[in-house]
């Protein structure tokens, strides 16, 4: 709670006007990447939530990256490949990805659950189950009153 009060809690307004930010958590297996970003998700999702009071439409997509050009989609149970690709703007776009419009947190929280169930995972040395992949929650904020504003976005990648 004291990494996403100091680091991500303040990114909240910023997203909910337009900007983008991305949270990224790395380092040597079993560290507790995966558990940290997890939590952060969890907390920021709220977070957004709570502070949109419905002037954006928020929705949200999930991939994985895995090994050296294997993109999936977490929300697809067939694993279907996304295309990571730039648009004009300079963004990245997932091409191919699932998006999903959610109206609560609660809905979110769900599918973002769901999404991390789904990566692949294996057995290691220092960790029985650990994830294989690099997983990236996108969450987009898109004004209701300005469709042609950039919609904030929030990456969290573990």
């Amino acid at each position: 709670e004291d990494l996403f009060s100091a680091h991500v809690e303040p990114l909240v307004p910023f997203v909910l006007s337009g900007g983008y930010a991305t949270v990224l958590a790395y380092g040597q297996t079993g560290s507790g990447k995966t558990y940290t970003v997890s939590a952060c998700s969890r907390l920021a999702i709220s977070s957004l939530f709570a502070a949109n009071n419905s002037s954006c439409d928020i929705s949200v997509q999930a991939i994985e990256i895995y090994g050296k050009n294997k993109v999936n989609d977490l929300f697809d149970g067939s694993n279907s490949k996304v295309l990571i690709a730039e648009n004009i703007a300079g963004s990245s776009t997932f091409a191919k990805a699932t998006t999903k419009l959610v109206t609560t947190a609660d809905d979110m929280l769900a599918e973002v659950e769901h999404a991390w169930s789904q990566r692949i995972t294996r057995g290691t040395e220092k960790n029985p189950q650990s994830s294989r992949s690099h997983a990236l929650i996108r969450i987009s904020c898109q004004s209701k009153r300005d469709k042609n504003a950039t919609p904030g976005v929030l990456q969290l990648v573990d």
